[in-house]
């Protein structure tokens, strides 16, 4: 029996080959921008001869996902909110559809503004004027008495000299203000902090409308954190799990690619560190400057001691992605595996970017120096406390200076949900990092004065 273009789709690929005709709607696929497998695909598609944007549902919430998009739609036209004109709908059995205005040269507020899945950006320091701009196009929502239940900057798109609203079926009514005040704290744990208070400031919100969404926004980008810190772990959109008898390992999916040899790509790249339980070494792979983090087995003992565990790199891993969510400055981590035998696990490898400058025992020279970088830790240490977080081996060599901070070697970095115990693991931090220095040091008065400033 031959196969029609919905039945492709049913299979459940991550991408489907194009180009694919589809019976009723009489479409062709022509370009996929989003795929859930076997569930949803947004493509560019044309439809007699003109460019459209194209949502295909599969399943037996088809009905209810189309008539959402209606819903959302219409609500944002009768206010006049600038989205793409829904030109066609439908459903038929467990399949839906709604056809959409194409947008010539569209461009997402997080391309625009270069903003990545973990609320970073390489773009700007300070909050760019796109940003300020869709922030006022939620507030236009919210005074229409409209919240977008699934706010983030790929939702909002530039084309023709104007921001649009798309992604309508997660437009619903909402008058109350608590959840205006929620949904706008939404968008703002996915930007970059620093850009937080120009938003609320553009905003003129109030002064306890500001510390209240604030709180908010803190409380979504930990929620952030440790969604995007599992997500890491498991085959998705984003990151790319292979799981055999033999081993584990993830990658980013549209990152580097998994190494198949990691101790000869280890072998061949400069040695930065020789210790018994670890080997570091400065790679070049995919064309980059990248380390290659190896965590070894000394022996028998040492495996029993934690075959029945994650290794390090998995910990690593995971304690990465959460802590570049919160805003703590550490390198990018890109890949990770670990040897297994069944679920018995041996060695780990972790590929990461590489973190640039000195360490900060290099780079505090004086006083003018150390109070650089003691004001950079204090941020950081900001989220510390916040998020209750320790890091566990706090010394000057895992502090690097650039003109920016980035902490390295997160084997030890911990959450913790007893606030006594994490003032012990704190207070052990902190008298680490003063003893890089010795007592009666301009560093080490400089970074004292720091911590006094702290009050945790």
């Amino acid at each position: 029996m031959l196969k029609t273009g919905w039945d492709k789709l049913a299979e459940g690929e991550r991408q489907p080959q194009l180009p694919l005709q589809l019976e009723a709607p009489q479409l062709q696929l022509q370009q996929w921008l989003r795929v859930l497998p076997g569930k949803r695909y947004v493509a560019k598609a044309l439809l007699n001869d003109s460019l459209v944007l194209v949502k295909l549902f599969l399943g037996g919430r088809a009905q209810k996902k189309v008539e959402a998009e209606i819903a959302g739609s219409q609500a944002l036209a009768e206010r006049n909110l600038p989205t793409p004109e829904l030109l066609a709908s439908g459903v038929s059995g467990n399949r839906g559809w709604v056809v959409y205005q194409w947008l010539d040269q569209a461009i997402t507020l997080q391309q625009l503004a270069g903003i990545s899945v973990e609320g970073l950006s390489s773009k700007h320091q300070r909050c760019p004027e796109s940003v300020l701009q869709v922030a006022e196009l939620i507030a236009r929502m919210h005074d229409g008495g409209l919240i977008q239940q699934d706010l983030h900057p790929g939702n909002f798109i530039f084309a023709s000299g104007q921001w649009w609203v798309v992604d309508a079926a997660d437009v619903v009514l909402s008058a109350e203000a608590e959840a205006k005040k929620q949904n706008l704290a939404v968008f703002l744990a996915q930007i970059p902090p620093v850009w937080v208070s120009d938003v609320l400031n553009k905003l003129e919100s109030s002064e306890s409308d500001h510390d209240d969404v604030v709180a908010m926004a803190h409380k979504w980008r930990a929620w952030r954190a440790l969604d995007l810190a599992r997500k890491s772990l498991r085959d998705c959109t984003l990151f790319q799990v292979n799981q055999t008898v033999r081993g584990f390992s993830s990658g980013w999916r549209d990152g580097v690619a998994i190494p198949s040899d990691w101790d000869t790509l280890l072998e061949q790249g400069e040695r930065l560190k020789d210790g018994g339980s670890a080997t570091v070494g400065l790679i070049e792979y995919g064309q980059q400057k990248l380390v290659l983090k190896r965590y070894n087995l000394k022996n028998w003992r040492h495996w029993l001691k934690r075959f029945w565990r994650p290794t390090r790199a998995w910990h690593s891993w995971f304690v990465g992605h959460r802590l570049r969510v919160l805003g703590v400055p550490t390198p990018k981590p890109l890949v990770m595996a670990e040897e297994r035998f069944g679920p018995l696990r041996g060695r780990g490898f972790l590929l990461s970017q590489q973190a640039p400058g000195d360490d900060i025992l290099v780079a505090c020279k004086d006083a003018e120096s150390t109070r650089a970088v003691a004001a950079d830790i204090a941020a950081m240490l900001k989220i510390f406390i916040r998020e209750k977080i320790s890091h566990g081996d706090f010394k000057g060599t895992n502090l690097l200076w650039d003109g920016q901070l980035h902490l390295i070697d997160l084997d030890a970095v911990q959450w913790h949900r007893d606030h006594g115990k994490w003032r012990k693991a704190f207070g052990k931090d902190i008298s680490r990092l003063l003893r890089n220095w010795p007592e009666g040091s301009e560093q080490h008065r400089v970074m004292s004065e720091m911590i006094k400033e702290l009050h945790f």
